[in-house]
């Protein structure tokens, strides 16, 4: 068994507690590695030594263009190590190596357009009026950037996150997820291999109400960003607000698949297998929501059906595992809840839709499919109108909150409710049962006729939290 230490100052550290925390591979049920339980004053250190990198140094000096270089070293350094890296990524998070080794093989692209976009940041020189002054702009780097990022890819979040960062002359800390943080150790290591000067990357693992939270109050740090729940996302923009920090929030989702009567139907099914399904469902962009029309509601939910049956579940290193294991033990408890609650709120089970009991680890479940016969009406605007594939009512609202059941809760898992309604009429933008933060790439209407598709996915309103609710579209 490995037990990591916090990487600090451009070397591997013990965390100052003496405290370490068991990972779990979610496959096999045990505990395979042990990561550093970090606590205020690891993330005092860690923002130091950052702090310190920026200000002085070679990294403080450093041109733009040496920075992309190092960027583009970095790339390729990922690039040779990127079996590796998803190998560890699967025994931390149970995603299929697959859809790791994907995302680590195009990790490198990331780095690389950012890398070219470092010396192509430019200031303005600002016209004025008096003969004897010079006006212009500068673009100067934040600060030190704290990432704290989600299990389901870190990685994947990493690039998104500090890539951008980096070539803005920014130092970072990374707080990974306490469920997944043994990649993202492995990964500062070539930082360092790289040739990054000590402080510019650290990573500080451990506890989010420990390690995290101090991140985000620490008054040596300027900017937060973060992937996770919306109410934890939520609670963070309320705490960085405390000392004016800039925030950047990755969040959940709740996308549709909106299905016509007139589309290829076997592509559709495999579209809304292959959005909810994928990584065990557990990310912020699955398709997690299924709008059919009703006149193809039974021979459609009998196609996902049997597209569903055929999935194998198993372990996530083999290349034939198509639905491999819950991540974490809340996440897999908090699946099966919301798998009862929809059926106590009066769901019909197509498929699926409990625990897996013939796999090792006791974190699967059987994917489900879910399917209501509905032909409510409602009053919208003093008139009478047709709802269009809509969820049962029994909801998450803006007011209600995350603990809140039903089908339109961000379940996180393989679950894929669904309904039908008598209307032909495309979905409508005031849906009021949508309102979960961004995802709007998630977002499918699946039809023969472009122009429908693309006024379907522009009609379907989510709502986003950048500091405000708003519309968001798009579609695919």
């Amino acid at each position: 068994m490995k037990t990591y230490q916090h990487f600090i100052a451009g070397e591997y550290v013990d965390p100052i507690g003496g405290k370490w925390i068991d990972s779990m591979d979610p496959y096999r049920g045990e505990v395979w590695a042990r990561i550093p339980q970090g606590c205020a004053r690891d993330v005092d250190r860690a923002v130091a030594v950052a702090s310190l990198a920026l200000r002085e140094g070679p990294w403080a000096t450093l041109s733009a263009s040496s920075r992309g270089k190092l960027m583009l070293r970095l790339a390729d350094l990922i690039a040779a190590n990127a079996q590796r890296l998803a190998e560890i990524e699967v025994r931390d998070n149970g995603k299929l190596l697959s859809e790791m080794l994907g995302q680590v093989n195009y990790n490198p692209e990331w780095w690389r357009y950012f890398g070219g976009l470092a010396d192509k940041i430019q200031g303005a020189v600002v016209p004025i009026d008096k003969p004897n002054h010079f006006a212009f702009t500068r673009h100067e780097p934040v600060g030190v950037v704290a990432a704290l990022t989600a299990w389901n890819s870190p990685l994947l979040f990493i690039a998104w996150k500090c890539a951008a960062a980096l070539a803005a002359g920014c130092t970072v800390v990374v707080k990974p997820s306490e469920f997944a943080s043994a990649s993202t150790l492995e990964f500062a290591a070539l930082t360092k291999e790289a040739g990054f000067p000590d402080g510019v990357f650290n990573v500080v693992t451990g506890y989010g109400q420990e390690a995290g939270s101090a991140l985000v109050d620490h008054p040596g740090v300027s900017k937060i960003t973060f992937t996770g729940s919306d109410s934890t996302g939520a609670k963070i923009y309320a705490q960085a607000a405390k000392t004016l920090k800039r925030v950047s929030l990755e969040l959940g989702g709740k996308s549709p698949n909106i299905v016509f009567e007139d589309c290829d139907l076997g592509a559709a099914a495999s579209g809304a297998i292959s959005g909810i399904f994928a990584a065990t469902g557990q990310t912020c962009i699955a398709g997690s929501r299924l709008l059919v029309q009703n006149s193809i509601r039974e021979e459609f939910s009998q196609r996902v059906a049997e597209l569903g049956r055929s999935a194998r579940k198993g372990d996530p290193m083999l290349p034939d595992t198509n639905i491999g294991p819950v991540t974490t033990a809340p996440q897999y408890r908090k699946i099966l809840d919301y798998m009862e609650i929809a059926r106590a709120e009066g769901a019909r089970c197509i498929l699926g839709g409990g625990a897996a009991s013939d796999m090792p680890g006791g974190q699967f479940v059987e994917p489900e499919r879910r399917g209501r016969d509905a032909e409510r009406r409602h009053d919208r605007g003093g008139e009478t109108a047709d709802r269009w594939g809509q969820e049962p009512r029994a909801e998450i609202t803006g007011d209600r909150g995350d603990d809140a059941g039903g089908d339109a809760a961000e379940a996180g898992g393989p679950v894929l409710p669904g309904e039908a309604e008598q209307s032909a009429r495309e979905p409508v933008a005031d849906r009021g049962d949508a309102q979960r933060p961004g995802a709007e790439s998630g977002r499918r209407p699946f039809h023969r006729r472009e122009h429908r598709r693309r006024r379907a996915a522009h009609a379907v309103e989510q709502r986003t939290r950048d500091g405000r609710h708003r519309g968001q579209h798009g579609g695919n």
